[in-house]
């Protein structure tokens, strides 16, 4: 049964739809200030919502769940369960996308949800799931999009959030992407959270990817433009953690427990890597280099700055064969297992303890340890893009913070216990030298690749340029 009601102030229909109405049509047509409540239950639809309209900032278009209900759109068949296009002004919350068991039998390589040539998108609290190829793309021309706070997994062989093209025909731009559940993403070649050439000025903040074959975030070059700000997210169990080939932001990340790779750095050519600052960021137990900086040497604002990277029975930072240079920001770093490259750059780095400068490593704390040397081990210098709070939301102390993604504030950690669901926040065969511990808490070089298969507070924004 469909109920329509006025508001009389903005002239524009409020309607409340259940399973069965046919919400095809009902959304097709929006106009400034509508508003579409969906109810309770499953609504079956074949082929793309299509949502374009042009709402306003004062009357804004929105299509929500209705209080304490789980409404789920299933696509039955098609190519994709929902576009926004050409649209402005427009919020969709509390909704859930999912492919049908019989559409994802039949392996027709269906999409969930789209967003394309269109600016003020609020994409909130919502979920996508069972999807075989991409989840959530976002091509076109973009701006000003917020992606914050939904739960995006159980892809067969797409990327979970997809922001771009591939040839930065297209672009992106002052959005957020923040808070955000991605797991369990299908598909080799496939990726968390991906930026494409272009993609400029968005935050990819506070979220939660874990259970990949691919890599976690990727941030292709700006081509240019304002730097994107990549921080606070935690990583896990995946093939590789972090992508950087273009200008970015790069602090107070936790990675760990990482088949390959847990950051890599580099350019092809084609890119255009400059403007890069990672600091303040935390790695552990990766099966390949901790950090892998290759063609660093001669590139404009690149700085690796207070990471901790605990590799204690294999490869830590890699930046060998010219690959970082005297140009390059290197400093205050702790590294535990082989470095190589870094003879030349005594102020880069200390040896560490290995995961016994964390908490408790073995059970995914790694908080530091008041006796470790990342306590107030940090170079506080403003080159070195010391952030205003930590992992946790705390504040950083500025005339001695600690190294990696966390600042100590008492015996045990304050924050969020890290598990899956969403974030919490509240306030030596290859040549090189091998430093710091040696011994693990509890866990050997076999048994960290098989990590097992909430509540979420916006960050509050920090100075990009501090």
């Amino acid at each position: 049964m469909i109920t329509v009601s006025w508001a009389f102030t903005a002239m524009a229909a409020s309607i409340e739809v259940n399973p069965g109405d046919d919400i095809v049509a009902l959304t097709a047509s929006l106009a400034p200030g509508s508003e579409i409540v969906f109810g309770d239950g499953v609504y079956s639809v074949s082929g793309p919502l299509q949502w374009t309209g042009l709402g306003t900032e004062s009357e804004p278009i929105v299509l929500r769940a209705a209080a304490n209900s789980t409404p789920v759109i299933e696509l039955a068949e098609g190519w994709r369960i929902a576009s926004v296009s050409d649209a402005t002004w427009i919020r969709i919350e509390g909704l859930t996308f999912r492919g049908s068991t019989s559409l994802i039998e039949s392996e027709a390589g269906f999409g969930g949800v789209s967003i394309e040539d269109s600016s003020n998108i609020v994409f909130r609290g919502c979920v996508i799931s069972d999807i075989q190829s991409t989840a959530l793309s976002l091509q076109g021309d973009n701006s000003d999009l917020t992606i914050d706070a939904n739960e995006i997994h159980h892809t067969t062989d797409g990327t979970g959030i997809y922001v771009g093209c591939g040839d930065a025909s297209c672009w992106t731009q002052n959005s957020t992407i923040d808070g955000n559940y991605v797991h369990d993403i299908g598909g080799e070649w496939t990726t968390g959270i991906l930026l494409e050439p272009g993609s400029q000025n968005i935050s990819v903040s506070d979220n939660v990817v874990h259970t990949l074959i691919g890599r976690a975030i990727q941030a292709e070059s700006t081509e240019y433009g304002e730097r994107n700000r990549i921080e606070g997210n935690a990583i896990w169990d995946a093939g590789e953690g972090l992508g950087l080939f273009g200008a970015a932001l790069v602090r107070n990340n936790l990675i760990f427990d990482i088949i390959g790779r847990g950051i890599r750095s580099n350019t092809d050519g084609e890119r255009v890597l400059e403007n890069l600052v990672i600091s303040f960021n935390t790695v552990a137990n990766t099966g390949d280099w901790g950090v892998d900086l290759d063609n660093w040497a001669g590139h404009d604002g690149m700085v690796f700055a207070n990471n901790v990277v605990a590799n204690p029975t294999g490869y830590a930072v890699d930046g060998s064969e010219a690959q970082i240079d005297a140009s390059n920001r290197l400093v205050g770093n702790v590294f535990t297992g082989l470095v190589r490259g870094f003879d030349e750059f005594p102020e880069a780095y200390v040896p560490g303890g290995g995961l016994e400068d964390f908490a408790d490593a073995a059970n995914d704390d790694y908080y530091p340890d008041r006796s470790s040397p990342l306590f107030n081990g940090a170079d506080p210098a403003s080159e070195s893009w010391v952030p205003e709070v930590d992992f946790n939301g705390t504040s950083r102390s500025g005339d001695a913070p600690d190294v990696g993604a966390y600042e100590y504030s008492g015996s045990t950690n304050p924050g969020w216990v890290v598990s899956p669901g969403f974030k919490e926040i509240s306030g030596n065969t290859t040549g090189g030298v091998d430093v710091g511990g040696c011994c693990s808490s509890g866990k050997n070089s076999a048994s960290f690749f098989l990590f097992p298969l909430g509540l979420w507070w916006r960050r509050q924004r920090r100075s990009a340029g501090r």
